[in-house]
């Protein structure tokens, strides 16, 4: 039985590597758009080339664009291999989440074709959360990708360019490959790339980052020290002391790595020079601030723990918080 897949381009986004495995299932796959929903890597274009050639890959250009351009093209195209292939070693697939496409399902149906409509499938909380949430992210390129995100949800150039030009500025001090954190960010359906221009899916970038966040939560039980203790030693002094200053000023917390240490030389009074980068490896073995190359992300709840430290002291003997329920602490890793 010969597979043919119908594929709705416009409607049903692909990447160069889903496209690639949609080759290796069906026999011939057959597109047709009026403006190209996809950006091709060279690697990209080299893996298609020979499939272009072979004509198992069809690409088909409507001469001009308007409302459901493709959709009419692709109807065309379906009676036109209904004269052209036999109905007893021909399957039809017909890719897309558009309702109209039944039509099409239905006549391939009555030529006496074996035909099936195929939707994207809504992804499951738990595989959504596996897309990204995984061993892979034990990965440098993976670590960068959760900081992209990020820093994109503060800010979403709107053109290709624009965003390499943007996340080389903001990630300039780390040794990240951009070019890979964009195929990244395009693998795993956080942009979308048509003629240049960037669209994203904001939903899908906070779903995966709270997702790590609360992963990393769950792990996170922390000791805190007593009030004698604290006298008696000057670097918990010293935590207790800035996440006073913390509390105080949540929305104006420093975000970049270098001016978290002039605040701590400000706050503290940490004149020489090693002090506030020693300071800063106390905060984060504390698990107070998290580090991801240049950024910083602060444990908000561990803070408000320190910062009510005498109140705790009184109220639990043991001295123990356990963070596990912290839905909006800003934890990364």
């Amino acid at each position: 039985m010969k597979k043919i897949l119908l594929l709705d381009i416009e409607n049903s986004h692909k990447t160069e590597n889903e496209l690639f495995q949609l080759l290796t299932s069906y026999a011939f796959v057959y597109l047709v758009y009026a403006k190209s929903p996809m950006t091709l890597s060279l690697d990209g274009l080299q893996n298609l080339a020979d499939f272009i050639s072979k004509k198992k890959l069809v690409l088909i250009k409507m001469p001009k664009t308007g409302p459901d351009a493709a959709d009419f093209g692709l109807a065309f195209l379906a009676g036109q291999l209904s004269i052209q292939m036999g109905k007893i070693d021909t399957e039809f697939d017909v890719m897309s989440n558009d309702k109209k496409f039944e039509y099409i399902v239905d006549l391939l149906k009555i030529m006496g074709f074996k035909a099936q409509q195929v939707k994207r499938k809504n992804v499951s909380n738990n595989e959504n959360k596996l897309d990204v949430i995984n061993s892979d992210l034990q990965k440098p390129e993976y670590k960068h990708l959760l900081t992209a995100l990020q820093l994109l949800l503060k800010n979403q150039p709107k053109q290709f360019n624009s965003l390499n030009n943007a996340l080389k500025s903001w990630m300039k001090n780390s040794d990240v490959n951009i070019n890979k954190i964009i195929e990244l960010l395009k693998k795993h359906q956080f942009i979308q790339i048509e003629n240049q221009n960037i669209s994203y899916e904001l939903a899908r970038m906070k779903q995966v980052l709270s997702v790590q966040a609360n992963a990393t939560i769950k792990t996170l039980v922390v000791q805190l020290p007593t009030v004698e203790e604290i006298q008696q030693k000057p670097h918990l002094q010293r935590i207790k002391q800035y996440c006073d200053y913390l509390i105080k000023i949540q929305k104006g917390r420093p975000a970049k790595v270098e001016s978290l240490m002039n605040s701590i030389q400000s706050i503290l009074r940490l004149d020489r020079e090693p002090f506030p980068q020693d300071f800063l490896n106390i905060l984060i073995k504390q698990k107070i601030v998290f580090k991801l190359d240049n950024q910083v992300t602060y444990n908000d709840l561990l803070i408000k723990a320190w910062s009510n430290i005498d109140i705790l002291c009184l109220v639990k003997s043991e001295n123990v918080i356990n963070v596990l329920e912290s839905p909006n602490s800003e934890i990364t890793s």
